[in-house]
């Protein structure tokens, strides 16, 4: 599990002793390096290579005052202790959901040192929207007085249904494959006020890689799925995020689950987004928000497009969890927050497959607290580093 102060277990692969000596210090402190060798069981030369190691890489600062090594000092180098820096950050990641802009950075050893997020307007374009999310981070690192002068990567978290514009990657960590203006505009303000390599990806599949790997103590299998302004599955399988052939796997958002339904702009006919996304609950009562959806369904309005979401919803997921048999199944996105509905559509799921698939299927609420694509993206980072 990934938690602030602690090593992206599970990522990218790093020595044990390294990771045993961050943990050591992390849960007591700053230590002498005959401290270290007590703690974690190693060697004088393995504690002192590791240490070495992490003092270059930024990771552990040297300490000024001194102590002897083995009780009163005769002869022989008296011993500094060493303390995990967490000043320095080495990847980013960020994101800009459809109202909320997110971050989170992390160390040269994969600790997660500082995250936030803020309101949006959805108003302003993407440049701007760039601009306000880059000036939030720096910030926040001054306040913090975390240095930003060595990341070496950024990835960048997106919402397809925001920026439709943009083709998807098909490995991790792989930029969008794009030309657009827009996207490049994007790349250079980022690019530009962090100084380190853009990514772009999907959000709603940031989210399930930090539900895997941060909130759910490194989950080997999950399926994730996102229900906002748009509707998008992630499978986590052995611990990896699956991507697909050309990066669209778990794409249920243009699923057909009406057939004699309304065209989708994809092309097919009663897609899942346009039974069950929240643009689509607002538009067959004509809302102009989700407040106002909120306000009605309390008062016991809107049964009917409602009901019809979670049969869509269910029908979809069940295929999937059915097909992978993840143990666990994770339900997030705004839809889900309103009054009864994750309940509801737990029930309906749990119902649509087998007896012996159900029984042991955990179906949880998605975290909520707005920096889950902004994690997932910081630790695609830290594993594509």
């Amino acid at each position: 599990m990934i938690r602030n102060g602690e090593p992206l277990l599970g990522s990218k692969p790093s020595p044990s002793a390294s990771l045993r000596v961050i943990e050591a210090l992390r849960k007591l402190g700053p230590l002498t390096r005959r401290e270290l060798r007590e703690q974690t069981g190693y060697s004088r030369a393995t504690v002192s290579q590791v240490t070495n190691q992490l003092i270059d890489s930024g990771t552990l600062d040297e300490l000024g005052e001194w102590e002897p090594v083995d009780g009163p000092r005769t002869r022989g180098r008296p011993s500094a202790k060493v303390r995990l820096n967490p000043l320095r950050a080495t990847q980013a990641g960020l994101e800009i959901a459809c109202n909320r802009m997110a971050f989170a950075l992390c160390d040269n050893a994969g600790l997660l040192i500082l995250s936030g997020s803020e309101p949006i307007s959805r108003k302003i374009g993407l440049p701007e929207q760039a601009n306000r999310l880059t000036a939030m981070v720096q910030r926040r690192a001054a306040e913090a007085g975390i240095d930003l002068a060595k990341l070496d990567r950024v990835v960048l978290g997106l919402p397809r249904s925001q920026f439709p514009e943009m083709s998807s990657a098909s490995q991790p960590g792989e930029a969008f494959r794009t030309t657009e203006p827009l996207i490049e505009s994007l790349r250079q303000v980022i690019q530009g006020g962090f100084g380190a390599p853009l990514s772009l990806v999907n959000n709603t599949r940031m989210r399930a890689l930090a539900e895997a790997q941060y909130f759910r103590d490194n989950e080997s299998d999950l399926f994730f799925l996102g229900v906002d302004h748009e509707i998008i599955g992630a499978l986590v399988l052995g611990g990896v995020l699956q991507n697909g052939s050309h990066g669209q796997a778990g794409d249920l958002g243009h699923v057909s689950v009406r057939l004699d339904g309304a065209p989708c702009r994809c092309g097919n006919r009663g897609c899942l987004e346009q039974v069950a996304s929240m643009p689509a609950l607002l538009a067959v009562e004509g809302l102009a928000d989700p407040g106002e959806l909120t306000k009605g369904i309390l008062a016991g309005g809107y049964a009917e497009p409602l009901a019809n979401a979670i049969r869509g919803l269910s029908q979809a997921t069940a295929a999937v969890v059915t097909f992978f048999n993840p143990g666990t199944l994770v339900l997030g996105g705004s839809v889900m927050q309103l009054p009864g509905f994750f309940q509801s559509a737990k029930l309906a799921v749990l119902g649509s497959v087998p007896g012996r698939i159900s029984s042991s299927l955990q179906v949880e609420p998605a975290a909520g607290d707005g920096v889950s694509g902004a994690i997932g993206a910081m630790i695609l980072a830290f594993q594509s580093g």
